[in-house]
């Protein structure tokens, strides 16, 4: 939105240098709040050291103390803030199309009306003017939107360097969508997010759930969640359980961007909601969800937020559990071992993994771990002598 100063309205452009600019930015502010994180965890070890004084002065055995040495946990362990991965390359944006590419006169469409005719005849410069008047949801209110002029739309929402005109397209979108019910492909968004700037090897990092199609044929900017939250609950059977399963995986691995941390998730916990509620067959892709979400990332504060993601209706707390003992199974065996039997969790599914969350198993894997990588360094540094 435009901001005021001295009375006079100051356009927000989108352009490649001002986000380079808010990237520098956003980096010095992160810089900044893990140097306060890290003072807050040495003010808290300093606090807990103190209480750890004072208690063997209130007379704890030698043993006891050796006990709490051994095995206590910090209470800041666990960050305010996951690491979060770079997901978009800022410098490969526009590179397939750009708003200055884009030309509605090109989707090679028949007005059915006045509106649509003004809208396909007008110049790249009349048109922000023309949507912020109304007149693209004039034109398609009576009549369906061409699936060419939806991908038009769609792309130019992700790319114009006006931040006010995006957002009428988008809201524009949204309406239109409410009378017509149109729905984006997965490979429309698949190439938008490309053109953003994210791998197609990053958006689709699982060899065992690839689309049917590759990077060849292909990218979304975090508005166009809004839009996807619309299409995917009016048009609930719109993609079937793979394309859910692709799109699943695709927004939550793009919602581990460094750059989006501090960013709202509404938009995309409700994108999120409808995409597992309107999942047909639960029951046998409940096991495939957990095991692709698990193999999303490796960083354990990276899985606990794309637990936190997750919906609270049923399918979401179903979800969650099943979800988190996989993460339990593979950071205790290195890979996800657990695979869900049934929709709803039972506690019994936790009861095998117990014995190897205690402190002392814990403790002895990972001096296990230590041992073979000091073993595997020796046996390099010999190969190199």
């Amino acid at each position: 939105l435009p901001a005021f100063r001295d009375g006079r309205p100051i356009n927000y452009r989108n352009t490649l240098e001002q986000m380079l600019k808010e990237k520098a930015r956003n980096q010095k502010l992160k810089d900044v709040e893990k140097k306060l994180l890290y003072s807050k965890e040495d003010l808290l070890k300093l606090d807990e050291d103190d209480e750890g004084e004072g208690s063997g002065e209130e007379g704890i055995s030698p043993e006891h103390r050796d006990i709490l040495q051994r095995f206590s946990v910090v209470s800041s362990a666990i960050p305010d803030l996951h690491p979060g991965e770079d997901v978009f390359n800022l410098d490969n944006f526009g590179r397939l199309f750009s708003q200055h590419t884009l030309e509605l006169k090109r989707c090679a469409v028949t007005p059915q009306n006045l509106a649509q005719k003004t809208l396909l005849q007008a110049s790249s410069e009349q048109l922000p003017l023309l949507i912020s008047a109304g007149l693209l949801l004039k034109a398609y209110r009576s009549a369906p939107c061409p699936p060419a002029v939806s991908s038009w739309l769609f792309r130019m929402m992700s790319v114009h360097a006006d931040r006010k005109t995006s957002t009428q397209i988008l809201q524009s979108m949204k309406d239109i969508s409410l009378i017509a019910a149109e729905q984006i492909g997965l490979k429309e968004v698949a190439l938008t997010f490309l053109n953003m700037g994210v791998p197609f090897v990053t958006l689709f990092p699982l060899e065992s759930l690839q689309p049917p199609f590759t990077e060849g044929d292909l990218l979304v900017s975090f508005l166009q969640a809004g839009y996807l939250e619309v299409s995917m609950a009016l048009a609930s059977r719109a993609y079937s359980d793979k394309e859910i399963l692709l799109l699943l995986t695709a927004i939550c691995k793009v919602s581990l961007e460094t750059q989006l941390q501090l960013m709202p998730t509404e938009d995309v916990r409700a994108l999120l909601t409808h995409l597992v509620d309107n999942t047909r067959f639960w029951d046998q892709q409940l096991p495939r969800i957990c095991l692709a979400l698990a193999d999303l990332t490796e960083d354990h504060h990276n899985l606990r937020h794309l637990v936190q993601l997750l919906p609270n209706n049923k399918r979401g707390k179903q979800l969650r559990k099943h979800l988190s003992v996989s993460i339990i199974s593979k950071l205790l065996n290195h890979r996800c071992t657990y695979k869900p039997t049934r929709a709803d969790f039972q506690l019994a599914d936790l009861q095998q993994y117990l014995p190897h969350m205690r402190p002392s198993a814990l403790l002895r894997g990972l001096l296990a771990v230590k041992k073979e990588d000091k073993e595997d360094d020796d046996t390099i540094s010999q190969d190199q002598q």
